[in-house]
């Protein structure tokens, strides 16, 4: 998946370290970050580049991080905001819709804690395109390969394209989504019940898991499951 991230500071030194503190993420593995860099309010504001997450500084010259965050308001901008800055007392003005994080840049470490709920909403809302069609991945249950086709289930209907799984799944490239059988694809999300054998998602449908990939499918359940108990 790619993240374009905006970073908005005007001390350069510091640019590079969130950056080099960026690189490090542990949700870093298996997608592809694209830094987008501004020293001033007004740089950022006068981008026509839609950004999945800014980083912004509170006192930047001319142009404050608050004063961009409510211009980006009024723009009905649906980018999320993290404030990482020096100055503590801003942080009653910098509250608001979008805003998942009011950071101090001498700790810099804490910023895991909104970009783990950052990157578990950008998964949920992903969205993919086939044959001009937009996918919302989040509405999806599972996908099953019928030839060289395959069916995208959602709650009570489906949609058919012309395509292997092994393709979409590439495309989606979603850790929020297993393949249990080499016929199918599940959104983890909607499991309600698994054993050795089966799935039985939310809507009652059972899927299928092989015997050879029960122990992986078993172990990341699991492991998907230990995420979002840690931060729901």
């Amino acid at each position: 998946m790619e993240v374009n991230i905006a970073i908005c500071d005007d001390e350069k030194e510091y640019v590079k370290e969130i950056i080099d503190y960026l690189e490090k993420c542990s949700w870093k593995r298996n997608n592809k970050f694209i830094y987008h860099v501004f020293y001033s309010g007004e740089e950022l504001l006068n981008s026509k580049k839609v950004f999945d997450l800014i980083i912004l500084d509170i006192k930047m010259g001319n142009i404050s991080g608050v004063n961009v965050k409510d211009i980006f308001y009024n723009r009905n901008n649906q980018s999320r905001i993290i404030f990482l800055t020096n100055y503590d007392e801003y942080m009653e003005d910098s509250f608001g819709r979008n805003v998942y994080g009011y950071i101090n840049k001498s700790k810099i470490d804490k910023l895991e804690i909104p970009l783990t709920k950052i990157y578990k909403e950008l998964l949920e809302n992903r969205t993919v395109v086939i044959n001009n069609n937009v996918i919302n991945l989040y509405k999806v249950y599972y996908v099953r390969a019928d030839g060289p086709y395959i069916n995208i289930h959602y709650e009570n209907d489906y949609d058919i394209y012309r395509m292997t799984l092994s393709d979409f799944a590439t495309r989606i490239s979603n850790p929020n989504f297993i393949r249990t059988h080499k016929s199918y694809l599940v959104n983890m999300r909607y499991i309600k019940n698994i054993d050795q054998r089966i799935i039985i998602l939310d809507n009652d449908v059972n899927v299928s898991i092989s015997h050879g990939k029960r122990s992986d499918v078993m172990k990341t359940y699991h492991h998907y499951l230990m995420e979002n108990i840690s931060y729901d």
